[in-house]
């Protein structure tokens, strides 16, 4: 089914720019440009969802040093170009886990924070009184609104409801296969995504 909606999706852009192109009228080329704008974001959530999909049917649980692979993400989101800053406070804590799945939530939890919130984002992990992790990606922005955030939390959200949010959408349903919980807090200081790994699977 994804395959064919790219597919789709492609001679949609093809048919667009080819409307751009011989556009005499510069309403008409900003409508396309919208058309192809849109087509770029739902590429963007069929891709994420094909990686999600791809992980969880891996299933593979091993021992994840969390803080080793936190750093790890800072370092490479460091390395961008006009990288903004990231600072991490990490208690070394191991859980068995799937790691790839658990690195794709906090990529995603990361890239919305750099992309709606503010600079620097902070990564932090605690060690639950079970043996499990809590971490917690923290920016600076402006918070994300409430009717945002709550039906991610509640699972009424959708792919097509949220197309702004599909990192948020992404990482709580890798967050459930992992059994693990996320929380949301949000103010006009900024927003605290916190996630819960059980210490195994």
């Amino acid at each position: 089914m994804r395959h064919n909606l790219r597919n789709k999706l492609t001679i949609i852009d093809g048919l667009t720019s080819e409307i751009r192109r011989l556009a005499t009228d510069d309403r008409i080329e900003e409508f396309a440009d919208g058309v192809l704008a849109a087509s770029e974001r739902i590429d963007d959530i069929v891709e994420r969802v094909r990686e999600f999909d791809h992980l969880r049917e891996q299933d593979r649980t091993e021992t994840v040093a969390v803080a080793e692979l936190l750093e790890r993400i800072a370092r490479e989101v460091a390395e961008a170009d006009d990288a903004p800053e990231v600072r991490t406070a990490l208690d070394p804590v191991t859980v068995d886990t799937n790691r790839a799945l658990l690195r794709l939530v906090i990529e995603q939890l990361v890239e919305n924070a750099l992309e709606h919130g503010a600079s620097p984002v902070c990564l932090t992990t605690t060690e639950t009184a079970d043996g499990g992790v809590d971490i917690a990606v923290h920016d600076a922005g402006p918070g994300i609104p409430r009717d945002e955030f709550e039906p991610v939390i509640e699972g009424t959200a959708t792919q097509l409801e949220h197309t702004t949010g599909i990192g948020l959408l992404i990482a709580k349903w890798g967050v459930d296969e992992l059994g693990g919980e996320i929380a949301f807090e949000s103010d006009d200081e900024g927003t605290t995504v916190t996630v819960r790994i059980p210490v195994g699977l």
